[in-house]
This record gives C-alpha cells, sequence and structure tokens, in this order.
C-alpha cells in the first residue's frame, strides 16, 4: 500500500487492527481504513478488529473461532487462522476470476463472482446470491485441488 507497511512480528503488530484493515483494502479493492481508530486503549483496537471480522463475514469468508478479542490478544492459532481464511478467500476468488475469463463460455464458471462484480462497490452480495457463491467457491477449491493433485502426481 501507499506508503507500504513493514510487518516485523506479525502476532503483535497486528494487534490494533491497523495492519488488517491496509491488507483487505488492498486485496479486496475496498475503503477500510477511514474507519481507523489510533489508540492504545483496547477498546478501539478491538472495535477496529471487529470492523475487519465484520466486513469478511459480510463477504462469507469462514470465520470459526475467531473474534476480536483472540485477535488483539495476539493469539498465534487464532491470527494464522485468520490469515490463511483470508489467504484461501481472495486467492480463490482471483483463481476462479482468472479461470472465467480464459473460458467464458463456461456455464459453471459463468456465475462466479470476480472481484470486478462486488468489490468496487462492497456492499456485501443478497442471500440468494452468497448461496450461489458459496456453491462456486466450494467448485472452485474442489478445481483447484483437482488441478494441484494432477501437477504433483509424479
Amino acid at each position: 500500500c501507499d506508503p507500504p507497511i513493514e510487518v516485523n512480528d506479525l502476532f503483535r503488530d497486528i494487534q490494533d487492527g491497523h495492519i488488517l484493515m491496509a491488507l483487505l483494502e488492498e486485496i479486496s479493492g475496498c475503503k477500510l481504513l477511514h474507519r481507523f481508530k489510533r489508540s492504545s486503549h483496547r477498546i478501539f483496537r478491538l472495535n477496529n478488529i471487529a470492523k475487519v471480522l465484520s466486513f469478511l463475514e459480510e463477504r462469507n469468508v469462514k470465520l470459526v473461532s475467531i473474534d476480536a478479542a483472540d485477535v488483539a490478544d495476539g493469539n498465534s492459532s487464532i491470527i494464522l487462522g485468520l490469515i490463511w481464511n483470508i489467504i484461501l478467500f481472495f486467492q480463490i476468488k482471483e483463481l476462479t476470476g482468472n479461470i472465467r475469463s480464459q473460458f467464458p463460455s463456461s456455464s459453471s464458471l459463468s456465475s462466479i463472482p470476480t472481484s470486478s462484480d462486488s468489490d468496487t462497490s462492497c456492499s456485501a452480495p443478497s442471500g440468494e446470491r452468497q448461496a450461489a457463491a458459496m456453491r462456486e467457491h466450494s467448485k472452485a477449491i474442489k478445481t483447484l485441488l483437482q488441478w494441484v493433485q494432477k501437477r504433483t502426481r509424479k
């Protein structure tokens, strides 16, 4: 991002929510940093992280057992799980968008949302679109896994 942000200790640097907001701004294209409140008070840090988690939940990113207090406290397993879910969601979404652009006539890929479909407005998808997006997300993961298995067979 501009200016660049350096992360020296992920578990400590992520505790106020600023780096999470900056990361999501970069990969989603949505503006989040305007919501950031810099403060040393725990309540503001928790609020910043809760905004990030809410943003992710609106986009159906799986956040099982991840809460703002664990992130603010530097719980390493929770933070690693959160980062993994962010990577998985946005990388799979990007991959399926690239597959869709390469094979526009494929009916199974035509309903996969790409970053240009919903991220520019940064609004959460409707209930029906959420269900379809989740089904397509599962298909994309299976397709990616099959591709990796095929490439690494030997």
